[in-house]
């Protein structure tokens, strides 16, 4: 996972209302192939077709009921897919491993203090 604290999306009048959440949110993204593999494998987890508007194009949002970051076990988390190029890109020329999906301010705030430490490549969870 991309750490993307900037991420959002523009909801759907309906996802708004699903989520009682305003327009412009705080969002995380996952590859399509991803989305698709959670919704074969746990077609209990809700989805919202066509819930993210960013781009002007429609977008459908998953809701992961729990995710772990660490020893911490959070949720739930909406996701958005994302076309598998989106990564793809980012993986060959910004990253040293593939990417499958980013981790935004809506699953991060749940941590509420942390420090990331680049140079040591460590993320630490405060109380």
């Amino acid at each position: 996972m991309l750490f993307d604290s900037g991420a959002q999306a523009y909801l759907s009048v309906e996802a708004q209302q699903e989520l009682k959440k305003n327009e412009l949110v705080a969002s995380s993204f996952i590859s399509a192939s991803i989305f698709e593999k959670w919704r074969k494998t746990y077609p209990e987890w809700p989805i919202i077709k066509g819930g993210d508007l960013s781009f002007g194009q429609k977008a459908d949002i998953i809701i992961v009921p729990e995710i772990q970051i660490g020893e911490r076990t959070l949720g739930p988390v909406e996701f958005v897919s994302r076309a598998n190029s989106n990564f793809e890109v980012m993986s060959s020329f910004f990253m040293d491993e593939e990417i499958e999906g980013a981790l935004g301010g809506n699953a991060l705030f749940r941590l509420r203090k942390f420090v990331v430490d680049y140079r040591n490549e460590e993320l630490r969870i405060e109380n």
